[in-house]
């Protein structure tokens, strides 16, 4: 299933990753792919920043590169990008370390 992008997610990879719309469909689905989850953190400080940006249940924080992708999943199983964060120089150390 092809993953939904908001206007807002578009807006944001623009200014933040400096992805254009083109860029943005076809990088989603690797981002889901091969993206840093919660059930995937290789460390404890990874987990924990994660964690903090998982606001529910339905809230899934994805790391992909140096940027943080905080996607929704639908109730009929679908995955909807809400936006997209750059990732602190800290968390970033941790990522080359791993």
């Amino acid at each position: 299933m092809k993953p939904i992008i908001t206007k807002h997610a578009y807006k944001r990879a623009k200014k933040r990753v400096g992805w254009n719309k083109h860029a943005m469909d076809r990088m989603a689905a690797r981002i889901l792919a091969q993206g840093i989850s919660i059930t995937s953190a290789p460390c404890a400080a990874l987990y924990a920043f994660l964690a903090e940006h998982k606001t529910d249940d339905f809230c899934d924080p994805i790391i992909y590169g140096q940027f943080l992708y905080i996607w929704r999943n639908s109730q009929e199983g679908e995955k909807l990008l809400l936006t997209a964060y750059e990732v602190p120089q800290d968390i970033r150390r941790l990522l080359e370390r791993n």
